[in-house]
């Protein structure tokens, strides 16, 4: 979300957006839930009575503390404390372009990131969020993005169209209206990884703008219009569904990151150290492992 919206700080810093009123994407979520809540209130006219949406924020270690404690230090944004569950997801290394490690710390730290929402489904699983939606009765779930702004929070209409035609999972999009638009395509997968849970017509699937072809993101129809539609990171899923999905296999990607990480510039001249100090010869301190000979340093 940061990358796409141009900051260097978690979805609930509120310099991200740099709104006049200071609200945090977080923020902006929250109120909508609430005022539907009001709403289905108002609509079974039993204002009352509590009605309980509960609330999962997924996180990562690198972001954990902060969203939480945003939470706290705001009052759960009016929502009660017992509807909102954090659960975190799992963060992987970061390479640069040719590979290698990328250092972000003098300890000799890594710099990682975490999957983003490819890997909601598996986080979910991971924690006890879904053990939580069958305790309290939950069938379905709306997954949201935070770079969408303007997401309706458990959008009462795309909700209740997918309840109403009895399907275990959608997507919600929306037109393009130019080619160079940074929005994830909603296609049919032609060439599928594995055929084992769906057949090549049944394949679909997301794909990144920067993963797709320039064909594909300018195709158009006969009307002129682009051809893919895409995806605003609006998702419907049904409990059962999630459950009945998380293990399948999941294609690792290539994504393009925006983190933060040490670039050392060591410029040595003669004077200041010789080959020998740089690179000392440790070839004698090195003996092959235990029970594994031939293995060992090789020396050019």
């Amino acid at each position: 979300a940061n990358w796409r919206l141009g900051g260097d700080t978690v979805s609930c810093s509120r310099r991200l957006l740099g709104l006049q009123s200071g609200k945090s994407i977080m923020q902006l979520f929250c109120e909508r839930l609430r005022r539907l809540i009001t709403l289905c209130q108002a609509e079974e006219k039993k204002p009352t009575q509590r009605v309980s949406v509960p609330v999962f924020v997924m996180t990562s270690r690198l972001t954990h503390r902060t969203v939480v404690e945003h939470f706290e230090a705001n009052s759960y944004f009016g929502l009660p404390p017992g509807d909102v569950i954090f659960f975190d997801q799992s963060v992987s290394p970061v390479m640069d372009m040719n590979g290698r490690l990328l250092p972000q710390s003098l300890g000799g730290e890594f710099a990682q990131s975490s999957g983003g929402t490819g890997l909601v489904l598996r986080a979910l699983a991971n924690s006890s969020c879904l053990e939580q939606c069958r305790d309290r009765g939950v069938e379905c779930l709306h997954i949201l993005g935070t770079e969408n702004l303007l997401a309706r929070v458990c959008d009462p209409v795309f909700l209740g169209f997918c309840r109403q035609l009895d399907i275990d999972c959608a997507c919600k999009v929306t037109d393009r209206v130019d080619a160079n638009e940074d929005l994830e395509l909603f296609c049919v997968r032609q060439s599928p990884v594995s055929t084992q849970f769906a057949d090549i017509e049944d394949a679909a699937c997301g794909v990144e703008a920067f993963q797709a072809s320039k064909e594909l993101l300018q195709a158009r129809n006969r009307t002129g219009a682009l051809s893919y539609a895409g995806s605003i990171n609006s998702v419907f899923m049904t409990v059962s569904y999630i459950e009945e999905v998380v293990g399948r296999p999941v294609q690792p990607q290539r994504v393009p990151r925006v983190v933060p990480y040490l670039n050392f510039h060591v410029d040595l001249t003669d004077s200041e150290v010789s080959l020998a100090e740089a690179f000392p010869d440790l070839s004698s301190a090195l003996l092959p492992p235990k029970g594994k000979p031939g293995l060992g340093v090789a020396k050019g």
